[in-house]
């Protein structure tokens, strides 16, 4: 038996917008360790993968929660939340991330290969669960 169809299964439903399905998809792939070896798992810099999930829109115009890659090089998270909202959040010792760009703050935590953090404006606020990958 072909493995094809299953695979065409998941994509037209993932693209079809059921919004139940891919809440699961994402769940799933959040809860799912990090790919960090071991022998790094102190260490923080590297590339990240995971979802956004907008949870407050109180005008058009938030980025839609999607899913992405974000890069973190020399302790400091580089992230375009918007073309005019660029963060260069630096990771501090414990962790920590803070930085403001514009009227958006990013607050957030990196460690044992995950990023978890919170970007809010005026109008909008995107959470971020980020897995290591590279």
């Amino acid at each position: 038996m072909s493995k094809l169809p299953p695979v065409l299964a998941l994509l037209v439903l993932s693209l079809a917008g059921c919004q139940s399905w891919n809440a699961a998809l994402l769940n799933t792939i959040s809860a799912l360790p990090s790919a960090q070896p071991r022998d790094l798992v102190n260490r923080v810099d590297g590339n990240y993968k995971g979802p956004a999930r907008l949870v407050r829109a109180s005008a058009p115009g938030c980025p839609p929660g999607t899913f992405g890659t974000v890069g973190i090089g020399d302790h400091t998270l580089y992230f375009a939340y918007a073309p005019n909202i660029i963060f260069i959040a630096p990771v501090f010792p414990d962790g920590t991330m803070h930085a403001v760009s514009g009227g958006a703050v990013l607050d957030g935590v990196v460690g044992r290969g995950r990023v978890f953090f919170t970007v809010r404006t005026a109008d909008c606020e995107a959470r971020y669960n980020l897995r290591w990958v590279l």
